[in-house]
């Protein structure tokens, strides 16, 4: 999955049907081989094609401020899919939250004696 994001990473701005080509293949592998991607880096490709989103080059990216509401919403150029991320002060990912560790192995180097 690792290659394949990068691959994506590295086409985006010459051939982007050929990053999203990559794109849809990592998102496949991950879900045949049930692994989760970070979440930073799931952002960063399209939900529909799965292009790289580049701002200027494959994706639009708008800034909305009100009063209550904060988001950022990214246009994909390829497909037209556009997407929301709110921001809110108090908002904390899943994965960084203390509760979401069940269990904490840790392992030890085998001692020579």
């Amino acid at each position: 999955m690792n290659f394949l994001y990068q691959a994506s990473v590295l086409m985006s701005d010459t051939c982007p049907q050929l990053s999203a080509t990559y794109g849809k293949l990592a998102k496949a592998i991950g879900k045949k081989a049930v692994l989760r991607m970070e979440p930073a880096i799931k952002r960063t490709l399209c939900v529909r094609c799965g292009v790289l989103l580049n701002p200027a080059t494959t994706a639009d990216i708008h800034d909305f401020r009100h009063k209550q509401l904060c988001y950022v919403q990214v246009n994909c150029k390829l497909c037209g899919y556009s997407k929301r991320f709110y921001n809110s002060k108090n908002h904390q990912l899943w994965l960084d939250n203390p509760s979401s560790i069940i269990e904490r192995i840790e392992f030890q180097a085998p001692s020579n004696s």
